[in-house]
């Protein structure tokens, strides 16, 4: 004999979900980010490598190190609100850490 179990277990979650929705008058959607093709485009752009020679490394939920053809660039994702209300998001490339650093005044010879 077959079970269903898993169709009862359905059957019975979805009505809830609905529920859930008409009760609070908000529906869930998944957040805003930035699409992975969009980071592949930009490394291979930034490393000029072929998109297959890049490997990417997940620094945190929203930041990437790319490695490539000797070179490597940290991308952080950064979202905004449009005007229409909804958040776009978009890869940005890091400075280097030696970028970061304050750069000491060049004394003048004269």
């Amino acid at each position: 004999m077959k079970s269903y179990g898993f169709l009862v277990l359905l059957a019975a979650t979805v009505p809830v979900l609905g529920a859930c929705e008409g009760t609070l008058g908000v529906a869930v959607t998944a957040p805003a980010t930035a699409e992975p093709a969009e980071l592949v485009n930009l490394a291979s752009a930034d490393l000029m490598c072929r998109p297959k020679e890049i490997e990417f490394a997940r620094i945190n939920d929203h930041a990437r190190t790319a490695s490539g053809c000797g070179r490597q660039r940290t991308y952080m994702e950064q979202c905004a609100p449009e005007a229409s209300g909804a958040v776009a998001c978009s890869w940005v490339e890091m400075p280097a850490e030696e970028e970061k650093q304050p750069k000491e005044p060049r004394k003048s010879p004269i």
